[in-house]
């Protein structure tokens, strides 16, 4: 079986949702989502087919926040994946200045 490799256009291309389908806590099927495109399914697309019922999941990122991947695999099954998603600070121009500007003020 090939693994497929998802190659996103960063930076004009980032990631925004990962979805897919789960059954007793294995993944099923994963789709990766950008503000172009979805790529996939992977997995056993389809899988509504058959007689078999299936969660869905949905994950929304926010522009640019996307940072990474982990997760675990057991006998062939990914039973565990995650989303790193980078923080941000909100500040504002007195923060800003106060850092950044000293004594100009």
């Amino acid at each position: 079986m090939e693994n497929p490799l998802v190659e996103i256009g960063y930076p004009h291309e980032v990631l925004t949702c990962v979805s897919g389908e789960y059954k007793d806590g294995r993944l099923v099927s994963i789709v990766f989502g950008t503000n172009k495109r979805e790529y996939g399914p992977f997995g056993r697309a389809g899988s509504r087919s058959n007689s078999t019922s299936y969660a869905d999941f949905k994950y929304a990122i926010k522009p640019g926040r996307f940072g990474g991947f982990n997760g675990s695999v057991d006998g062939g099954s990914v039973y565990a994946i995650g989303v790193y998603v980078k923080s941000y600070e909100v500040y504002t121009l007195d923060d800003f200045c106060d850092d950044f500007c000293g004594d100009l003020w």
